[in-house]
C-alpha cells in the first residue's frame, strides 16, 4: 500500500514543557528513518501563522534556521533516507 504521510512539527510554548521540544528532533528523525524517503519542502515556514512576525528578516532568520536545523539531522532538501527512485517538487 502506498501512502503519503505529511508530518507538522509543534512549536508552541507548550512544547517546551517536559522536555517534549528537545525530543521532537530524534523523533522526527526516528520517523523519516522508517520512511521510504524524504522530501523536505522549502516554504514550511509557510504552512504557519506568523502574525507574531513583526518584519521579513524575522521570516528569513527562522527559515534559516530550520533549513539550519534539518542539515544538523543529517536531512538534506530533496534527498532520502533510503533510495527514492523519483522527487516530488
Amino acid at each position: 500500500m502506498r501512502m503519503r504521510v505529511a508530518m507538522l512539527l509543534d512549536n508552541a510554548g507548550s512544547m517546551a514543557q517536559d522536555g517534549k521540544m528537545s525530543a521532537m528532533p530524534t523523533a522526527a528523525k526516528n520517523l523519516v528513518d522508517q520512511l521510504s524517503g524524504l522530501v523536505l519542502l522549502a516554504g514550511a515556514l509557510d504552512a504557519q501563522n506568523r502574525w507574531w512576525y513583526s518584519n521579513a528578516s524575522q521570516i528569513d532568520t527562522r527559515r534559516k534556521k530550520l533549513r539550519d536545523d534539518a542539515e544538523a539531522a543529517s536531512i538534506a532538501r530533496a534527498a532520502s533516507t533510503r533510495s527514492v527512485q523519483t522527487v516530488w517538487g
